[in-house]
C-alpha cells in the first residue's frame, strides 16, 4: 500500500476528523497535519489539536478508487487541475510530517508587495519589500529619506513576512 500515490482532499471545514474516521472505515491511509492550540474560553484554558490547512487532508490511494474516496463522509472532491488529479510527492508528505512533529504551523507564502525578512544568509534579519518580476524574486530595500533602494535577486524561501 505504501506505493500508492499521495492527494490532496477538500473536506468540508471542520469535519477533518468524520473524513478521517470514514476514510480509515474503507481501509485508506490518510493524513491530516494538526497542530496544538491553545483556546481561551469565558471560564477556562483548553488545549486543542487544530488541522493546519482547515478543509484539507491527504490520503494514498488509487485512482479507480476515487469514487469510494467521494463517498467517503465529509469528503468534497480530490484537488486537482480540471479533470486531471495531481498526487503530491511523497517528500512533501514526509516533510509536513517532520516539520510538524517539531513544533510547525502552517505560514502564509509572502507576496508580491509584502514587507518581508531575511532569516538565512548573509543577509540574516534585514528588512525590505518583496517584487516578484515574472518568475524571480526581488528583494528591495529602501532608504526612504533618499528616497532611494537597492534591489537583490533572492529566493523566497529564505523570506518570512512581517
Amino acid at each position: 500500500m505504501s506505493e500508492l500515490p499521495w492527494y490532496a482532499l477538500k473536506v468540508r471545514t471542520r469535519s477533518e476528523a468524520v473524513a478521517l474516521a470514514s476514510l480509515d472505515h474503507y481501509g485508506f491511509e490518510s493524513y491530516c497535519p494538526q497542530t496544538k492550540t491553545r483556546r481561551k474560553y469565558s471560564d477556562r484554558l483548553k488545549t486543542t489539536l487544530e488541522p493546519i490547512f482547515p478543509g484539507y487532508l491527504f490520503c494514498r490511494f488509487d485512482l479507480s478508487s476515487k469514487s469510494k474516496i467521494l463517498a467517503s463522509s465529509a469528503v468534497e472532491r480530490v484537488i486537482g487541475f480540471g479533470s486531471e488529479f495531481i498526487p503530491v510527492l511523497p517528500s512533501e508528505i514526509d516533510a509536513i510530517r517532520r516539520m510538524v512533529d517539531e513544533g510547525g504551523a502552517a505560514a502564509p507564502i509572502p507576496k508580491a508587495g509584502d514587507r518581508v525578512r531575511v532569516i538565512a544568509g548573509a543577509l540574516k534579519n534585514v528588512e525590505g519589500v518583496l517584487v516578484r518580476e515574472t518568475s524571480t524574486n526581488i528583494f528591495v530595500v529602501s532608504i526612504e529619506l533618499l528616497q532611494k533602494s537597492v534591489s537583490l535577486s533572492i529566493d523566497q524561501s529564505i523570506v518570512e513576512a512581517i
